[in-house]
């Protein structure tokens, strides 16, 4: 009969088995990590897809955030594009001081301090919602609804960040209403104050427009021919002063 040894009587480097059972045992001392972290391993695990956004707090934000400026700038275009939009329905109505109102409120909106104040952010709605209704307004059978209209081209003209983009549609319409079919012929402006704003506007589009005038000179010279043979001496005179260059 052989002798049972204990652990002391085991060789050393054999593993110790289950009695009766010829299994090793399972080691219960403390085992070493799973993962140990390198030198490059990045502190959170890399996650691609929707779960990426939970795995680096602050990378995900500073992707997709929008830059402070060109948030405060699509935010004021939005705000006045609206407030314009209450405004302008107005300028259809059928009775003359509808129009009127709707014309002067539209005046202190561009005049007071607010998102019109930035050229940057007026361009769009200028562009889209202001320039071809009062265009349209400068045929308007009311005078002072025309003389409103006038003087907010010329405000918006001033504002805006690229003038010249109205030149397409702005120089048609003042040949239209400064120049006849013929230069002997009435001027479809009826009101001597009123074809003086208007090549006081057109001055200030040639001084705006630069090289992109070039395409609109023709609507420019006609206006130019019927103010030199106006009856109104104040209007001959303008023309001279205003387009000289």
């Amino acid at each position: 009969m052989g002798t049972r040894q204990g652990p002391a009587g085991r060789r050393a480097g054999t593993p110790a088995t289950a009695h009766g059972s010829g299994r090793p045992l399972l080691d219960k001392g403390p085992k070493p990590r799973a993962h140990q972290r390198g030198a490059g391993t990045p502190p959170f695990p890399l996650v691609t897809g929707d779960a990426g956004k939970m795995a680096a707090p602050g990378v995900a934000e500073a992707t997709a955030a929008p830059h402070p400026a060109e948030g405060a700038e699509t935010a004021e275009t939005a705000e006045l594009s609206r407030a314009l939009s209450r405004l302008l329905p107005g300028l259809e109505a059928d009775s003359k001081p509808g129009r009127r109102r709707a014309l002067e409120a539209l005046r202190r909106a561009l005049e007071e301090p607010g998102p019109a104040a930035d050229p940057a952010a007026f361009q769009g709605p200028w562009a889209r919602l202001l320039l071809p209704r009062l265009l349209r307004c400068l045929s308007d059978p009311a005078e002072g609804c025309r003389t409103l209209a006038v003087h907010l081209l010329s405000l918006g003209l001033r504002r805006a960040a690229r003038p010249h983009d109205a030149l397409p549609r702005l120089l048609p319409a003042l040949a239209a209403r400064l120049a006849g079919p013929e230069p002997t012929r009435r001027q479809p402006e009826a009101c001597e104050e009123l074809r003086l704003a208007l090549v006081q506007l057109l001055s200030l589009a040639v001084d705006l427009g630069g090289a992109a005038l070039a395409p609109h000179l023709d609507d420019a010279l006609r206006v130019l021919r019927c103010s030199l043979l106006d009856p109104f001496a104040a209007l001959r005179c303008r023309p001279g002063a205003g387009h000289s260059r």
